[in-house]
């Protein structure tokens, strides 16, 4: 079994929504939702056009065990583009 690694920059409603759109694709065995050590992202990139802050987004891992290399390639490509309609961002990893 084949797993894909996300590293998702955005809220809860979005981590949520992301993994309920990846449970009814075809090839997805299981979504696991991993705890991050600190939870949030402390990127300078951040800052809004007029220097104030912006809202912390949260950092969530998620762990999908996928049937074969052809279903891991469908949900990368599935993941980063839905993240974008998400408002989120989607990092694929190796490890967490």
């Amino acid at each position: 079994m084949n797993t894909v690694r996300i590293r998702l920059l955005g809220d809860e409603g979005r981590t949520e929504t992301l993994m309920n759109l990846l449970h009814g694709m075809a090839g997805v065995e299981c979504i696991e939702s991993l705890p991050v050590a600190d939870g949030h992202c402390a990127c300078s990139a951040l800052e809004s056009v007029d220097g104030a802050p912006k809202p912390i987004p949260a950092i969530c891992n998620l762990e999908v065990e996928v049937v074969d290399a052809g279903a891991a390639s469908r949900i990368r490509t599935f993941a980063a583009g839905a993240a974008i309609l998400l408002d989120a961002s989607a990092e694929f990893v190796e490890r967490f």
